[in-house]
């Protein structure tokens, strides 16, 4: 990673002009926004434009794998823009366009940016970044967990639809979407371990951030995520615990691992055990708990006094109710993987186009039913049955980055961050199926160039030594 010939001056310019870039990161295009001919123009957007006509110079000294990934970015973008144009456009289509021209423009600058400064103050930027960005969303996040208050938007609206419930006190932040804030608070938390010292150092700070996720994970009801801080947690565990426990076992030692493990097993084997989760799913759970709702309408004295048969029917009735429902949110994201299957199948090479997702569950042209969602909920079909090969390009990509981070040795990079580099790859496009869309997420466009900057600088454990 060489570092441009810049003067003192310029760099001086470049360097507000990355502040400001960071700043207004986290609030997209919330604050300050006006429309020109139809194109949104924020502060962010103002700010990364500026940037790039600042670092243009800087591209001569981008390395190999630099220049490939802006050229795939590039020609993704160029690719977007023509089929809109031949095939008509549409208000998704240019969501998406913008989404692919950010995403060329984050990693354009994340590249010029490092060669401007050289490793060691990129490194320092992006980490006051990150850091400023993760504190944005903690603290919105325990303001809303405490107060219930919300920025208001179309989703937090839908919280008078719904009976009262942790929900209620979920973070949202400026997204409107508590899988959203997950989703960024998940990502935020590993690449910082990347380029923050401070968290790889000092591990309990990274577990209480895991901790946080998991709180915010429960109070959003987004599963996933809540499962991705469990193996956060394991993974940050494990690095605390390594260096301190030397894994050295005796026989004896052997004997009494391998007997408790016999022992769970033979627990789990002999004993059954009460499912509160699939009790609740049952005919006689919902019979109970309207029984209950009901008791001043003698709904239990009408029950009871029915014939055994008029029960089962009402039983059989009530089994109905707990049945398959297609506006349910489980099922409707399996709709979505079938229906964006089926436009892989129609779209193998080009995909159905830039915003044509959305644009055909809006026109019910799917097979599958999916309510009213029309967002993708999967990051994998997002981009692959629209965009066709560019979206297994970017999948290819990261299987790159993935066995370049297997081979880094020991010299390049420490155990614990090789670690956690390669599991943010593994777990990545599971991150995408958090929100509702990954493509328009800031830290989406962030992720390939933050880590390639990574993975092909070799020297962070001479900065450790010096």
């Amino acid at each position: 990673m060489k570092s441009s010939n810049y003067s003192e001056k310029n760099q001086y310019i470049i360097s507000a002009l990355t502040l400001l870039w960071l700043v207004t990161l986290p609030l997209r295009n919330s604050i300050l926004t006006f429309s020109v001919a139809g194109l949104e123009i924020y502060p962010n957007f103002i700010a990364a434009l500026l940037l790039f006509v600042s670092l243009v110079p800087t591209v001569r000294t981008f390395s190999g794998i630099q220049k490939i990934i802006l050229l795939f970015l590039g020609g993704w973008a160029g690719f977007a823009a023509v089929f809109l144009l031949i095939k008509g456009i549409s208000i998704e289509g240019i969501f998406d366009l913008h989404s692919l021209v950010m995403q060329f423009l984050t990693a354009f600058i994340v590249f010029g940016l490092s060669a401007c400064f050289g490793w060691y103050e990129f490194k320092r930027i992006i980490r006051d970044g990150l850091r400023f960005y993760l504190l944005l969303l903690l603290v919105f996040g325990l303001i809303e967990l405490l107060t219930a208050y919300h920025i208001f938007g179309p989703n937090v609206s839908k919280l008078t639809e719904y009976p009262v419930s942790s929900t209620f006190y979920a973070p949202f932040f400026i997204y409107d979407n508590n899988n959203d804030y997950c989703a960024y608070l998940a990502l935020l938390i590993g690449l910082l371990y990347l380029f923050d010292d401070l968290l790889r150092k000092k591990n309990t700070l990274a577990l209480l951030l895991v901790f946080l996720l998991f709180f915010f994970a429960r109070f959003s009801q987004a599963r996933l995520a809540e499962y991705i801080s469990y193996v956060y947690f394991i993974l940050f565990l494990s690095i605390m615990v390594a260096p301190v426990v030397k894994m050295k076992f005796s026989r004896r030692d052997l004997f009494f691992i391998f007997s408790f493990l016999g022992a769970l097993v033979l627990l789990f084997a002999s004993n059954t055990f009460f499912n509160g989760k699939a009790y609740l799913k049952t005919p006689e759970s919902h019979l109970n708990r309207l029984i209950v709702a009901n008791q001043e309408m003698d709904t239990i004295v009408a029950y009871q006094k029915l014939g055994k048969d008029k029960q089962e029917k009402l039983q059989a009735a009530m089994a109905d109710v707990s049945a398959e429902d297609n506006s349910r949110s489980n099922n409707i994201r399996v709709h979505l993987l079938y229906n964006g299957l089926d436009m892989m199948k129609n779209h193998p090479v080009t995909g159905g186009g830039p915003g044509s997702f959305r644009l055909n569950h809006k026109e019910n042209k799917f097979r599958y039913p999916t309510d009213t969602v029309s967002n993708p909920h999967n990051f994998v079909i997002e981009v692959i049955a629209q965009f066709g090969i560019w979206g297994w390009g970017y999948f290819a990509l990261l299987i790159v980055m993935l066995f370049r981070s297997i081979s880094l040795s020991g010299e390049t990079v420490t155990t614990d961050r090789k670690a956690i580099l390669i599991f943010l790859i593994l777990i990545y496009p599971f991150i995408g199926l958090i929100p509702s869309s990954f493509l328009y997420i800031n830290l989406h466009w962030l992720f390939l160039p933050l880590i390639t900057c990574f993975i092909f600088y070799s020297g962070e454990k001479t900065e450790e030594k010096a």
